[in-house]
This record gives C-alpha cells, sequence and structure tokens, in this order.
C-alpha cells in the first residue's frame, strides 16, 4: 500500500462517532502498522489536535517507505 492508497483506504473508514479526523488517521495508521505511528515525532502527531493533520500526513507522505516497510493489511489486497 503506498501513501495514496492508505489516504484513501483511511477516509472510506468508517469514522467513530465523536472521535476527531486525527484520531481517525492515527487510529487507521495504528491498525496498519503500530511501527510506523511510533516513528511519527510528537510534534506532528494529530491524535490531540487535528491542526496537525496536514504536517502529519506531509510527514507521512515524504517518509512512507522508511516507515512501512513492510506493510500489510488484511483488508487489503496487497503487501506494499
Amino acid at each position: 500500500m503506498d501513501f495514496q492508497e492508505f489516504v484513501e483506504w483511511a477516509s472510506n473508514q468508517p469514522q467513530t462517532k465523536g472521535i476527531r479526523w486525527g484520531q481517525h488517521l492515527v487510529n487507521q495508521l495504528m491498525k496498519l502498522s503500530p511501527t510506523a505511528y511510533s516513528r511519527v515525532p510528537e510534534d506532528l502527531d494529530p491524535f490531540y489536535s487535528d491542526t496537525l493533520v496536514p504536517g502529519f500526513l506531509a510527514y507521512l507522505g515524504d517518509n512512507w517507505g522508511s516507515l512501512t516497510t513492510p506493510l500489510y493489511h488484511p483488508e487489503m489486497e496487497e503487501c506494499a
């Protein structure tokens, strides 16, 4: 799964009522790779602040390959 596929996949997952967009994105990344999430710098983590979503997505996009090798999720048909 590449970065764009992650964004599309995460955007299509049901968002739990009361969960902000930043929390939702973090939750989806955790489903795929807790290791990738652990590598996100604390100052870019949008779990508690949606204002950090743009920086979080930029960081993920710029570093996707190094964060997510290998990356697989059973709901996806392919491994990255």
